[in-house]
């Protein structure tokens, strides 16, 4: 039988291993670990909760190593792209979000794949759950890009007697503004 830890056991231990300490019941763990974020609030280490849950999701579906890894790896490029350089803490959940959607669409589709034996009970089954998938997946994305559309600055240009509303920064807005003093309309 293991003997209990001490204080002096637990605080030499990992921010990780002291939560799986805590995890499993220990009192010691939990006091010092409240004590260790009370004096620095952003160093939990699950703040990469996203990856956690997409590694335990992967698991679950019982998809190979290499798989896993690949669809890591690939999720991992994903949300530096839907992010984008500077996103708010916003954009980034909602690209957190997307690539989560994505990964529970990947699953569901290498599932389907890799099925023996697939029934019409059961191709219906995978059909709905990706169809349902694939909406959450949809719904993401748009929100975020609403999120952004929203967070865009608008110019108003007043040329001669037009209007122009101009989303700035934008590539459709520079080619309205670039078009519109080109074809010397309202100049």
């Amino acid at each position: 039988m293991a003997r209990k830890k001490t204080i002096t056991d637990l605080a030499k231990l990992d921010d990780l291993h002291l939560l799986r300490e805590a995890d499993g019941g220990s009192q010691e763990a939990m006091t010092l670990l409240q004590q260790h974020y009370d004096a620095n609030p952003g160093a939990f280490p699950c703040a990469d909760m996203p990856k956690t849950v997409a590694g335990a999701r992967m698991v679950q579906a019982g998809l190979p190593a290499g798989t896993r890894l690949a669809l890591q790896h690939t999720s991992d490029r994903l949300l530096e792209d839907v992010a984008g350089k500077n996103p708010t803490p916003l954009e980034k959940l909602l690209a957190e979000r997307i690539v989560a959607c994505w990964l529970d669409v990947q699953i569901l589709e290498v599932r389907w794949a890799s099925a023996q034996e697939v029934t019409c009970q059961k191709s219906e089954y995978f059909s709905r759950m990706l169809d349902r998938a694939h909406s959450r997946y949809l719904s993401a994305i748009k929100v975020l890009a609403q999120v952004r559309r929203l967070n865009a600055p608008l110019i108003q240009l007043n040329v001669a007697d037009k209007q122009i509303n101009v989303l700035s920064g934008t590539d459709m807005g520079n080619e309205v503004a670039d078009a519109q003093c080109a074809s010397g309309d309202g100049a």
